[in-house]
């Protein structure tokens, strides 16, 4: 039986956070860069409290359901992965569902950079054929109180959907959640400039 696990992600650039629960990232702090210009106001975390929980969530419909607080299994033991020079460390979780579905979830981290890749895999352990639908979402509500109101039509989210470039400003996906029924290969977002 799977163990609630927090495990810490430590880099000369960022201190991320993951949890169990949900396999999700709770918090992704960049120590270079701060809320303020005051040397001694906090990090910035790109993960902001209202994404309760955490972000990079899994839903699932039909044989695919996923419990919004199932514990995966962990296949680290450590609770503390540092990364230096030009290391990349991936930690993956497991889930095996009812229906003989296993969700494996890895995040990959690399030193050098501030980018994790993020791979949602499914396999269906039995005989039988499944059906359903799985969906891995960016939670995100975008934290005002970094630069002010940054959620305007200057600000954009870009993401790579199969082999296309899908651009969103924030303000439309702040009032709507956007569903793409391809494999996302990337996706990040630009603040507009004050």
């Amino acid at each position: 039986v799977a163990q609630l696990k927090e495990i810490k992600v430590e880099t000369d650039l960022y201190r991320a956070v993951l949890t169990s629960k949900g396999a999700r990232l709770k918090e992704f702090y960049l120590k270079k860069y701060r809320s303020k210009v005051d040397e001694s106001s906090p990090e910035v975390n790109l993960v902001t409290s209202a994404a309760q929980g955490g972000t990079f969530a899994q839903t699932g419909e039909g044989d695919f359901f996923v419990a919004e607080q199932a514990i995966y299994a962990v296949d680290e033991s450590d609770t503390l992965l540092r990364l230096t020079g030009n290391e990349e460390k991936s930690l993956r979780f497991s889930l095996l569902l009812p229906s003989g579905v296993i969700l494996q979830k890895t995040y990959t981290f690399n030193s050098k950079n501030y980018s994790v890749e993020v791979d949602l895999q499914v396999q269906n352990a039995t005989p039988s054929d499944k059906q359903g639908t799985v969906s891995l979402s960016l939670i995100e509500d975008t934290d005002k109180t970094l630069t002010g109101d940054i959620v305007d039509d200057t600000s954009a989210a870009a993401s790579l959907v199969g082999d296309k470039l899908r651009v969103d400003t924030l303000s439309a996906l702040a009032k709507e959640d956007k569903t793409y029924k391809k494999e996302v290969f990337w996706s990040g977002y630009k603040r507009s400039e004050e």
